[in-house]
């Protein structure tokens, strides 16, 4: 056996840990590092989208709060209420009547506005009369008319000089004041409005930016602080600080008739924070992973690669001649289980399948051994007998030919020319007919064969030399003791092959017993008999048996009174070699 070749190919466990290492590790690990990065960025674009967006709508729901408080302040001039009782008032000098007018006009139309906590008008004529209403649906909101008094209306009187028709804003005493003139239809001021406004219904919707801290709005020039401790601009620069990871705001938003300047700073921390959460779910998920896939590698290792690798060790046994090596215990997965199963069994059958060609090669060699029976040797004895058969084809005696020439076939099937041990039905008929030629001469007519055999059976394969020893013992029992006889030789098939040698006789108990014990022999023991025939019958039997398995062989049976059957049974086909 030549010297195992080592080193050669990839190691199933070596390869196993490089492709879990790359097809596992290292993108988990990549997944891991691209998922905090991307989570991250996700997080901080979807942090400033969030944040722009929501300021914008605020900007915008202030600004529709807005133009809705100048359309309101526009009302005074475009409905003529107010105009009408001026002008009644020129004419009649009724006070009390312009007063209740007035005041009725503000209260229908101002007084449930929620953008103004009061309303206020005086004329230019008469700037020391005051015609008001609040607002009713907050009556516990600071006293309007009262702070106007004190801290606004002077402020008023200048600005409404200064003014024309477009909305002035100022701020008295921390309150919100949106001024405009009333004029009439060629222009000319005479009346002013000023609205109180509500800067926290005003300006609610900046005040729900999302996580907004801090928050100043400048409303053209008056700085307002709606959240927090309000923001200034850095150093008197146009930019808004960002302060502990707060993120600034500082957007404006332009109209005709006003600006809205938002500085302001949002903090996003509520989502950031969960950031490092969302880590340390991965990095667990990692660590959880490191257990699993150690488990995997064990598991792999111990369905897989120790079955592969007991399976290679058995297979180098069996290599170097250990036929019938087995594999045990059995592996415990399945698959491994039946492919060891398999091992085995295949394993025992080359073991039996060896041993039954060498103990058909000797039982064989013991035939021919046996059925030679001499001490001269076979092919010595061949070649001497085709000299004598030449000389007497010279002499023209045809009888001692055919004699010669049946004899040495005997001699060719004894000695196995071909080398297969295995040969058609029609040559071990042959063989067969050359002994009965050789018997037919000399018992004459005391010796009769039939012969009862189906030709399409004439190509299965028997083994060689089975049917001559049967036909002898049955020349032996059937034809000597009675000095004549009928031998009958059928061959036939059924679900199985069947030769059959048929001959004239009775059985007693003594070779019931006798035939018994050369059927049963198992090839080891020494018979004490030595009889030519019982050992061909042996043999025949043990060789069948070697080769087809224990359901075939030979049975001898007293088919009748006076009638002794022996016959083979063999399966239909050549067997495999």
């Amino acid at each position: 056996m030549g010297k195992e070749r080592k080193g050669n190919g990839v190691s199933l466990k070596h390869g196993l840990i490089a492709l879990i290492g790359v097809c596992w590790v290292l993108p988990v690990l990549l997944i891991l590092a691209m998922s905090g990065y991307f989570i991250r960025n996700n997080l901080q674009s979807r942090i400033d989208d969030t944040i722009d967006t929501s300021v914008t709508n605020a900007l915008n729901l202030t600004k529709a709060n807005l133009d809705s408080a100048l359309a309101a302040s526009r009302a005074a001039s475009y409905d003529n209420v107010i105009q009408r009782a001026y002008t009644q008032f020129l004419e009649d000098q009724d006070s009390i009547a312009l007063y209740a007018s007035v005041t009725e006009y503000l209260s229908q139309q101002y007084s449930y506005d929620e953008n103004f906590r009061g309303v206020m008008l005086y004329f230019v004529t008469d700037p020391t009369t005051i015609y008001y209403a609040t607002n009713r649906s907050n009556p516990a909101k600071t006293d309007s008319i009262r702070n106007y008094r004190a801290y606004a209306h002077e402020i008023a009187l200048d600005l409404s000089g200064e003014s024309s028709t477009q909305v002035c804003f100022f701020q008295a005493d921390g309150a919100l004041y949106m001024l405009r003139n009333i004029v009439d239809n060629a222009f000319n001021p005479y009346a002013v409005i000023i609205m109180e406004c509500d800067t926290e219904s005003l300006l609610a919707p900046l005040q729900n930016i999302v996580w907004l801290t801090d928050a100043s709005v400048v409303l053209n020039d008056i700085s307002l602080v709606i959240a927090g401790d309000g923001v200034e601009r850095e150093g008197g620069q146009n930019i808004v600080a960002a302060v502990d990871s707060k993120y600034p705001i500082d957007r404006t938003l332009r109209t005709s008739d006003y600006s809205i300047n938002l500085l302001a700073r949002s903090d996003g921390t509520e989502i950031t924070n969960e950031l490092p959460s969302s880590m340390r779910f991965l990095v667990i998920v990692v660590l959880l992973a490191v257990p699993l896939l150690t488990f995997v590698v064990w598991a792999f290792y111990r369905y897989v690669t120790e079955p592969l690798t007991r399976l290679i060790d058995a297979a180098r046994h069996v290599k170097r001649g250990e036929r019938g090596y087995a594999i045990d215990p059995l592996p415990q997965s399945r698959e491994f289980r039946s492919l060891a199963e398999h091992f085995n069994s295949m394993s025992a059958e080359l073991k039996s399948q060896f041993d039954r060609s060498y103990e058909e090669q000797l039982a064989l060699q013991d035939a021919r051994v046996k059925a030679l029976q001499s001490q001269i040797s076979p092919h010595f004895l061949n070649n001497t007998l085709e000299i004598v058969n030449w000389e007497v084809r010279m002499a023209n005696n045809d009888k001692a030919e055919h004699m010669i020439e049946s004899l040495s076939t005997m001699l060719d099937a004894a000695m196995a020319r071909g080398g297969s041990p295995v040969v058609p039905i029609r040559e071990e008929l042959r063989y067969v007919e050359a002994y009965l030629y050789i018997l037919s001469e000399r018992y004459g007519e005391r010796l009769q064969v039939d012969k009862q055999i189906d030709e399409a059976l004439l190509c299965q394969s028997v083994p060689r030399l089975i049917l001559q020893p049967i036909v002898e013992n049955a020349v032996e029992h059937g034809v000597e003791q009675r000095s004549s006889g009928v031998i009958t030789l059928r061959i036939y098939a059924k679900e199985y092959l069947c030769l059959e040698v048929e001959n004239d006789g009775n059985m007693t108990d003594q070779d019931r017993e006798n035939i018994k014990r050369l059927l049963n022999w198992d090839g080891t023991s020494e018979d004490p008999e030595n009889k030519l025939g019982r050992i061909g019958i042996r043999n025949v039997n043990r060789r069948i048996k070697i080769l087809y398995g224990e359901e075939y062989g030979l049975t001898i049976e007293e088919v009748a009174p006076g009638s002794i059957c022996a016959r083979i049974i063999l399966p239909l086909g050549e067997i495999q070699q």
